[in-house]
């Protein structure tokens, strides 16, 4: 007897050739031979995935998915509504923020075309449309208003979007956490002595733009490091970018 098991992403099932076809319906995954019949479910998941039944050598992916409301198969570009009965769909696990916003995973991105895909998906999700519809739909409306929030924010800055690339590569970077180019740090403490040094407006619009100058410069260099696949050379450049991220915060709310 041959049993299920999971492949390297949750919505794969992966079936040796000997288990039987007839008993995998709509709803549920196995095989007649089993103990039991079960729904597979992934723990952050709520929707079933639903069968369609491949034929790869000797595995069967089930790759599709089905709405939790009328229970239709549905692409996975429907990720939010159900094309069908038009019902939203809980946020899926493995969607990333650049999905949401139909965008590449890169870090040059049309910041113009962010912004308006955010706001016509904050109207899809307004609290007014939640009015009459179940607690169910009312819950996943909150859950992907606040994950488009939270999307759009980290895709919006440079380093938050950096940050965010790296860790879709499994890397976590503390931003300033493991900096020690001593000519990075002493430059770092020039724009600081020079800001508490009381500058008057000229003077700190110079120190905006050597600032917004180096930040350029770091930006330059994460792009480039990141679309080489060279992924120390892109948490250097990252940290850095950080570094001088504060320092144009800190120089523009002296300009204020």
């Amino acid at each position: 007897m041959v049993g299920l098991m999971q492949a390297c992403r949750w919505e794969y099932l992966r079936v040796g050739m000997n288990t039987c076809f007839s008993c995998i319906g709509p709803t549920a995954y196995g095989c007649c031979l089993c103990p039991s019949r079960s729904n597979f479910k992934h723990p952050n998941y709520n929707a079933t995935r639903t069968v369609s039944v491949r034929m790869d050598s000797s595995e069967v992916y089930a790759i599709k998915e089905e709405c939790w409301a009328c229970g239709k198969i549905k692409s996975g570009k429907n990720f939010l509504m159900c094309p069908f009965c038009n019902v939203v769909q809980p946020p899926n696990s493995d969607i990333t923020y650049f999905d949401i916003f139909d965008q590449e995973q890169r870090f040059d991105i049309d910041l113009k075309d962010l912004e308006a895909k955010y706001k016509s998906l904050m109207k899809t999700l307004h609290p007014d449309l939640t009015h009459g519809k179940s607690v169910q739909e009312k819950e996943y409306y909150a859950q992907w208003s606040a994950l488009v929030t939270t999307a759009y924010t980290d895709l919006l800055k440079p380093v938050s979007r950096a940050t965010y690339l790296l860790k879709l590569r499994g890397i976590h970077v503390e931003e300033e956490g493991t900096v020690t180019d001593p000519d990075l740090i002493t430059e770092v403490m020039d724009f600081r002595e020079a800001l508490q040094s009381m500058p008057d407006r000229k003077t700190l619009e110079e120190l905006n733009k050597k600032a917004s100058g180096r930040m350029d410069d770091w930006r330059a260099a994460f792009k480039a490091a990141f679309e080489e696949g060279n992924n120390t050379a892109a948490v250097g450049a990252l940290q850095r970018m950080s570094y001088f991220g504060r320092v144009c915060e800190d120089i523009n709310r002296e300009l204020l």
